[in-house]
């Protein structure tokens, strides 16, 4: 998993995308095997911010942890990721 924080102003979005998934496809498919992102760990060079947080692909609210984030937190059924402070409302 690749993740990519940015920042501006007070704005953050946190996008998490798969990267070099071959050994992680299902048996017989093309589809990443439904765990293939259980019991990763991020760990970020920064601390992430504190302030509310939205999952525009999952919906809803999310916490982030300060410096360290499990993938199953921010992917939940998909092996990606878009989390914002900007709510999709």
């Amino acid at each position: 998993m690749v993740p990519s924080p940015r920042r501006t102003g007070d704005h953050w979005l946190l996008v998490l995308a798969p990267r070099l998934v071959g050994g992680d496809l299902a048996p017989g498919g093309l589809a990443l095997a439904a765990d293939a992102w259980k019991g990763s760990e991020l760990v970020f060079d920064e601390p992430l911010p504190t302030v509310p947080m939205h999952d525009w692909l999952g919906g809803g609210p999310v916490e982030l942890p300060q410096v360290r984030v499990k993938a199953d937190l921010l992917c939940g059924s998909l092996p990606m990721a878009l989390v914002a402070t900007v709510s999709p409302d």
